[in-house]
């Protein structure tokens, strides 16, 4: 009865330190880079959560959503600590705090943290894949509709120029027989802050026998599209079809 209580013990005790070491943060050996050529310091490698100071291009994500890719700059408060995001009013903005919410840092420092401007929020670093995690109360968001963009981080795009075109027929065979055809082109070059374009439709129907009549339609009025101060539209009708061509930019 002795022996099997001291089995028991055994194992349980085995158990509770296997449960131990898995529940323990991963650290690695270092004696597996020692070497004897020259010293280096390899340290920051033991642990896989830190990052080493500087500015880093972080993937930032806020409560859940991608911010984008911004530069962030890492410090270390003191020799002994861990390298920290330095936070300040700008970042906060891109973060997507409100403005009205940003009061005064609780402490001075050459690298205040995010906590240091909201208390109630946290984060968290992935060094290995550069990504830097937020969690704001919503009391401190600005509140924007989903998959806005700050115009700020607009850009021009490429030059480049756009053609599409639409071409479509039908043939009827009863009484008369009819052919019905219809052919559309736009066309685009944009180029700088400048968006040129042109829209020119062409239906048509054919009956044997007969002439062809043309009736050109309406467009949808090309100035919508512009929205901007800098806008120009045109419309030429001729021999049955129609062009109507606009040219905007900043």
């Amino acid at each position: 009865m002795n022996r099997q209580s001291m089995l028991a013990g055994l194992i349980s005790a085995a158990l509770t330190s296997i449960e131990h070491v898995t529940a323990a943060e991963p650290v690695f050996d270092l004696q597996a880079f020692s070497s004897e050529g020259a010293a280096v310091d390899v340290s920051r490698f033991s642990r896989y959560d830190l990052i080493s100071p500087g500015t880093h291009l972080m993937e930032i994500i806020v409560n859940g959503q991608p911010m984008g890719r911004r530069e962030v700059t890492f410090m270390t408060p003191d020799a002994q600590a861990d390298a920290v995001p330095c936070v300040d009013r700008d970042l906060l903005l891109q973060l997507g705090v409100a403005p009205e919410r940003i009061g005064t840092l609780l402490t001075a420092s050459e690298c205040p943290a995010l906590e240091d401007w909201l208390p109630a929020a946290t984060s968290r670093v992935d060094a290995a894949a550069l990504e830097w995690a937020v969690s704001l109360p919503q009391v401190y968001v600005k509140q924007l509709p989903r998959g806005f963009i700050d115009p700020s981080y607009w850009d021009e795009g490429i030059d480049a120029g756009l053609l599409n075109y639409t071409f479509s027929t039908t043939r009827m065979t009863a009484g008369a027989g009819t052919d019905r055809a219809y052919l559309g082109l736009n066309a685009g070059l944009n180029l700088g802050r400048w968006r040129c374009g042109t829209k020119a439709r062409r239906p048509g129907i054919r009956r044997p026998a007969s002439r062809p009549i043309k009736t050109p339609r309406p467009l949808r009025n090309a100035a919508s599209q512009c929205g901007r101060r800098s806008c120009a539209s045109a419309t030429v009708s001729a021999a049955g079809r129609s062009w109507k061509a606009y040219a905007y930019g900043a």
